[in-house]
Order: structure tokens, then sequence, then C-alpha cells
């Protein structure tokens, strides 16, 4: 769990400000992440649909 703490929560933590930032610029991006960042309620997906963001895989 603390791995999983410190690899993954923690980076997608710090990952989303900076994401927001992007998107802010430029209305839309494309973001390359590994898969394990994407999945679960704490992964970067979950995140940026709560803040409101429309998420699509392509």
């Amino acid at each position: 769990p603390q791995m999983y703490q410190r690899l993954l929560v923690e980076r997608n933590r710090n990952w989303l400000p900076k994401l927001e930032a992007l998107f802010t610029r430029r209305g839309h991006a494309f973001v390359v992440v590994g898969a394990a960042h994407l999945v679960g309620p704490e992964g970067l997906l979950a995140m940026l649909k709560a803040k409101g963001y429309s998420v699509e895989q392509q």
C-alpha cells in the first residue's frame, strides 16, 4: 500500500494541477501516462471526472 500511494496516488495528485494548467492554456490535450495511473478511484481518470472534465479514450 505504501508503494502504491507513493508511485501512483501521490504522483497523480501532483500531476493534476499541471494537467489542469495545460488544459486551461490549450483547451484540450493529448496526455500519455502508464496504464496504472488511469484506473481506480484514485486514478487520473476518476480525478479528472470528479473535477468536471470530459475524458475520452481513442
